[in-house]
């Protein structure tokens, strides 16, 4: 949307701001797979500190700037409250993201772990009927 209304350093700006992150956390889970505990814990720290001046400081900061700042310079274009809109909405995510970020965060601290908040009761249950079904006991 940035490109069709010539915002592009604002939209590149954004997609920098979200990026510096996400290569943190595909190094974390890389360290996870390949069982470097004490790796993975340095990454995921790291990474929670870039996650949160990025996403939720910079990024506010942008979407300020986008919003009451923006139109005292410039005319107000169509598309202009659709990208705002949008733009809060991800904010929004951002603030539950990093809720569920310091989820893992203290269950880290609590209990030496780092696991998925957002998993379920049935990843639990396929892993047990997993491995029922390994050792021949699989019954219905």
């Amino acid at each position: 949307a940035s490109w069709s209304v010539n915002a592009i350093r604002g939209g590149s700006l954004i997609v920098f701001v979200h990026d510096i992150a996400d290569v943190l956390l595909e190094a974390g889970k890389a360290a996870k797979y390949a069982k470097h505990d004490n790796l993975c814990t340095f990454i995921f720290v790291i990474f929670m500190l870039v996650w949160v001046v990025t996403r939720l400081g910079i990024f506010s900061k942008i979407v300020y700037c986008g919003i009451i700042q923006f139109p005292t310079i410039y005319p107000r274009y169509p598309l202009y409250y659709a990208i705002a809109g949008l733009n809060i909405f991800l904010l929004a995510l951002h603030v539950v993201w990093t809720y569920m970020i310091f989820q893992v965060a203290y269950r880290m601290c609590t209990s030496n772990e780092i696991g998925d908040v957002r998993s379920s009761n049935e990843d639990d249950e396929s892993e047990n009927e997993e491995k029922k079904h390994l050792n021949g006991k699989l019954s219905d």
